[in-house]
């Protein structure tokens, strides 16, 4: 039976419109002139990257990469929604920030944005951490090993060619003596074995 697929968690509103953070602590979510160093600030340039929350967010991405990479496909959102749990958990509670280029506020995405852009910073290197870890480049897909698993091996291969062989042709071949063992058609076989009778009966008529 397959794991059922991982189902994110419904924010909670207040009635003043500021969310819940998992421990249950209101936090505004529009309007917001001042980042806290825990905000993860979405966007380009040196000022977003180095700014304090998204350093903090980076470091729990790197931790988090290796078990997403071992997840199986319906696992890998829990991982993503536990790295946004993680941010809100903080106190005070981080808020993935953008700013509104006709106010100039931040506003923060929500919540299924949040899990987007960090499936997103997960899945960024995992050819290369997959390989480093042995696990291969491709995804946790099973098709491919089956496939291999299925394919006979060369040596079973040669086994089962000698197998027919010795049953008289069961590939359609015979072994050639003069040809060191490789096998040649049946047919040649049958005409090679025709002429070296007709031989015999020529020299017992002399």
């Amino acid at each position: 039976m397959s794991a059922k697929a991982f189902r994110p968690p419904i924010p909670v509103i207040t009635a003043t419109g500021a969310q819940l953070s998992p421990l249950g602590v209101p936090f505004q979510i529009t309007g917001i002139t001042h980042p806290t160093q825990n905000d993860i600030l979405m966007g380009r340039g040196g000022g977003t990257n180095n700014h304090a929350g998204n350093l903090n967010y980076r470091s729990i991405i790197e931790r988090f990469k290796p078990m997403y990479s071992k997840s199986p496909k319906n696992g890998k959102m829990e991982y993503s929604c536990k790295v946004v749990d993680i941010i809100r958990s903080l106190d005070p509670p981080g808020r993935f920030l953008k700013r509104d280029k006709d106010t100039g506020l931040f506003f923060d995405i929500g919540e299924k944005a949040a899990r987007d852009k960090t499936s997103q910073c997960l899945r960024e290197g995992q050819p290369e951490l997959r390989r480093a870890m042995g696990l291969g480049a491709g995804n946790n897909n099973n098709n491919g090993g089956n496939a291999a698993a299925a394919a006979p091996a060369p040596q079973q291969q040669q086994q089962q060619r000698r197998r027919n062989n010795a049953e008289g042709g069961g590939l359609g071949s015979h072994p050639h003596p003069g040809l060191g063992g490789v096998a040649m058609p049946a047919q040649d076989a049958a005409r090679q074995g025709e002429g070296g009778r007709r031989k015999q009966r020529r020299g017992q008529g002399k």
